[in-house]
């Protein structure tokens, strides 16, 4: 009997070892592209309506960019896409009263796209938020997901991601898949022009996870 329990708490604690940690996720972002495309969650998206006045930007799902059979994958790959996805909606929320959201919501337009990869372990705890990092051509903003609201909130603009990927949103979607299948590739990055403050970081993560519930 107690063999049995001692193995059944390993295999728990193995398990939780293997979830990623939301916070972690947001506090300390992926500084490659292969590390990035472990991501669980890794979607095209294309923008179908926005409204810069309230700061909304409505995508609809192109394309579920990683599956289980990928090379390169996340320990949740087995359940991409599936069932079980906590988070349906992709409203964006995006601040219009400091310039903050004003580069996002300038490249809004009909039918532009974006690449979004994502945690969604839908906990209720904060580290267990869904959260990610949402690309746009030569740009990158993180969210977090608003639950109540059925929502993404915006984060924070995200500069140092240039250091993972800087181009298009079309050569990215290729190059995703090309590093899922574990291709050798060349992605273009850019240097951030500042290093991040991960002090202030930080601060901005958890007061964004604390507050969209």
């Amino acid at each position: 009997m107690a063999t049995r329990l001692l193995a059944f708490f390993a295999v728990v604690v193995s398990a939780t070892a293997l979830m990623p940690c939301a916070s972690a996720y947001m506090e300390y972002p992926p500084t490659t592209m292969e590390k990035l495309c472990k991501s669980p969650r890794i979607r095209l998206l294309k923008v179908t309506k926005f409204d810069r006045d309230k700061g909304v930007v409505i995508f609809e799902l192109v394309e579920n960019l990683n599956s289980p059979k990928d090379k390169v994958k996340s320990q949740l790959a087995e359940n991409i896409p599936g069932p079980d996805d906590k988070v349906r909606s992709f409203r964006h929320a995006i601040p219009t009263d400091s310039d903050r959201g004003k580069p996002f919501l300038g490249w809004a337009a009909k039918d532009k796209t974006a690449v979004m990869f994502t945690i969604e372990t839908g906990g209720p705890v904060v580290s267990e938020r869904a959260c990610g990092y949402v690309f746009i051509d030569e740009n990158c903003y993180s969210v977090v997901y608003n639950k109540a609201g059925d929502y993404w909130a915006f984060i924070r603009a995200e500069p140092q991601m240039s250091a993972c990927f800087f181009g298009t949103v079309d050569e990215l979607s290729k190059i995703v898949k090309d590093v899922l299948a574990g291709k050798d590739v060349k992605v273009p990055t850019k240097e951030p022009a500042a290093k991040t403050d991960f002090k202030t970081r930080s601060k901005e993560v958890f007061e964004a996870l604390n507050a969209n519930k």
